[in-house]
């Protein structure tokens, strides 16, 4: 990027010294984006940032903030992520105006993975994220962008706590707009809201009526089926569950699986085969009954589930269930309700509430 595109429309002058700083500051930050190591990158990054605050140069800050939460992103160091992108909306507040609108735009692509991560973060206080969504809605008005991100963010976020009506009521405020998503990425992100919400017989009606119009790639079919496959065991339909996870298991390998939809779909789709999910689950790595993070409580619940109808692996059910139990009543501490342990214990453990 040149400079000179960037103030594009400005009625900056700059003098000779700080037209070739900047020179030399945009070259370091296309020489930065090419590095392989990632922590190389992210501290590249912030030596960058601060020579545009020597600077006083705005847009060099928020692009150096930029490449470096893509780095943090992209090697999945979430937390690191989310504080990068906080300085960057605390740089919107107080420069907005002297930021290009195409860096802006850059920011608001990023909302969405934001809120996202901070949602399954338990340790992120609920009143942060009320805040980032606040900050979101801000921002879109300012830029004058759709608003149909921002709602299906506060769907998301209204399902997360169990408040089920304002769920759906952004849900489909989001759908009767649904600027720049295609058919198929409504799809999932529909299906997401309505398993969220427990509305498993709108979700399947939902995937019935969207599906045919939605040019599906391998990665949506397999987040498709995966929830749908979920969906049709708790309305009972097992069967159908079962014959969607192993046509997936035919077609794609365990790793491409777990990364769309999750290993736990298919344990709960496959609960009558025990071979089949004793494989599932030594596959997982790490055991989900030793894993770090707390979103993975499904899964240890599916796990629960599967050992616990089996005298003879009971003991070990326990353990699963308890850890599964530990770390959903994590996120129920945050949220302040106790929705994600019921849900848990209802749809993923099979236990009446």
């Amino acid at each position: 990027m040149d400079y000179r595109d960037a103030e594009e429309g400005s009625n900056v002058v700059y003098d000779e010294a700080t037209v070739t700083a900047l020179e030399d500051f945009y070259e370091r930050i296309h020489t930065a984006g090419q590095l392989d190591d990632g922590i190389e990158a992210e501290e590249t990054a912030e030596r960058l940032y601060r020579d545009a605050v020597d600077l006083d140069y705005p847009q060099g800050m928020m692009t150096a903030l930029i490449l470096r939460y893509s780095s943090e992103f992209n090697r999945e160091a979430r937390v690191e992520s989310l504080q990068t992108f906080m300085r960057a909306i605390q740089l919107w507040d107080s420069r907005a105006e002297e930021i290009e609108p195409g860096i802006r735009q850059v920011i608001l692509h990023i909302y969405p993975v934001a809120i996202d991560a901070m949602i399954a973060l338990p340790g992120i206080p609920a009143a942060r994220i009320d805040a980032v969504l606040d900050h979101m809605v801000r921002a879109h008005q300012l830029e004058g962008a759709p608003m149909s991100t921002v709602a299906l963010c506060r769907a998301q976020w209204a399902a997360e706590t169990g408040d089920i009506a304002a769920a759906l009521g952004h849900l489909e405020a989001f759908l009767v707009d649904p600027e720049g998503w295609t058919q198929a990425l409504q799809l999932r992100l529909g299906l997401m809201i309505y398993e969220a919400t427990s509305m498993h017989e709108a979700g399947l009606q939902f995937v019935d009526e969207r599906v045919a119009g939605a040019e599906l790639d391998d990665d949506d079919r397999i987040y498709v089926g995966g929830t749908r496959s979920a969906l049709l065991v708790r309305e009972g339909r097992a069967v159908e569950a079962e014959a969607i996870a192993r046509g997936l298991l035919e077609d794609f390998t365990l790793d491409v699986l777990h990364e769309e939809v999750g290993v736990e779909y298919l344990v709960l789709a496959l609960l009558e085969d025990r071979p089949a999910v004793q494989r599932l689950i030594d596959w997982c790595d790490p055991d989900p009954l030793d894993s770090p993070n707390p979103a993975v409580f499904h899964l240890q619940a599916a796990c629960a589930r599967f050992y616990l109808a089996d005298p003879a692996t009971a003991a070990l059910g326990e353990k699963y269930r308890a850890e599964a139990m530990a770390n959903a009543a994590k996120f129920d501490a945050r949220n302040g309700t106790s929705y994600r342990s019921d849900q848990m214990r209802r749809y993923w453990l099979g236990e009446s509430t």
